[in-house]
């Protein structure tokens, strides 16, 4: 939620990866079924309107057979047309259409299989399926439950108002005064050694910090800070990167 847009469009790409290859092969295979039909139409002299050959891409190998049996009847009287070239456009049309059949067949296969599945995004479904740690490896079912901990042992945890926006309030059976009970979500951070830390304004984004690193903001001091919804633990501990 509070990830930097670059972030949030990454992974979200990241997620349509498999679907969009997906979706690039169907459109590819429709394609070349409105062909097939087009030239199997030219095969026996027939003309059609455009719309017809864009429903056929529309439903794919489904149209070219609904489109078959209709109209597998169907001729016109073309005197242009010589057997010569109705048998290349029909041969033609038998190429399109193998093509599309293999081209369909193979793409269900690869889609059910997972071989369209970058590592990128066999990562990120591991890291989302899987449940959520904090610093010292607890596990939680839910991404707001995690807990983040102040380096003298004082425990936070996130919530949101009624209008979402975040804070980040101090757990009562580790109370300490040292602390307010609630702090600005967008003035709160995670230090590099994981423990999150508070402070009056928001801090500056370093203008050399890589764009994958999310410890890209930067106090007075040079020291570096994420913001603690960015930040996923591994089971060990570790921070995700």
């Amino acid at each position: 939620m509070f990830e930097s847009a670059n972030d949030v469009l990454k992974q979200a790409f990241t997620f349509l990866i498999p679907m969009l290859i997906t979706g690039a092969v169907t459109v590819v295979c429709s394609a070349i079924s409105a062909a097939a039909v087009y030239y199997y139409d030219k095969s026996r002299g027939i003309k059609e309107k455009g719309t017809t050959y864009f429903l056929i891409f529309l439903f794919g190998i489904l149209g070219v057979i609904v489109y078959y049996f209709k109209t597998k009847k169907k001729t016109e009287k073309n005197d242009s047309l010589d057997e010569g070239k109705s048998k290349k456009f029909r041969m033609i049309s038998i190429i399109l259409i193998v093509i599309a059949v293999i081209g369909w067949g193979a793409n269900i296969y690869a889609s059910q299989t997972g071989m369209y599945d970058t590592d990128e995004y066999k990562q990120s479904v591991e890291k989302y399926a899987s449940g959520f740690y904090d610093k010292y490896g607890n596990e939680y079912d839910n991404r707001d439950e995690v807990i983040y901990y102040t380096v003298d042992g004082c425990e936070f945890k996130m919530a949101q108002e009624n209008s979402g926006y975040p804070y980040y309030y101090q757990m009562s059976d580790t109370h300490n005064n040292k602390y307010k009970e609630e702090y600005d979500g967008f003035l709160t951070y995670i230090d590099e050694d994981g423990y999150i830390v508070f402070f009056d304004k928001e801090l500056e984004l370093d203008d050399n910090c890589d764009l994958n690193d999310n410890f890209c903001y930067m106090d007075s001091d040079g020291h570096h800070y994420a913001q603690p919804y960015t930040l996923i633990w591994n089971s060990d501990g570790t921070l995700q990167k």
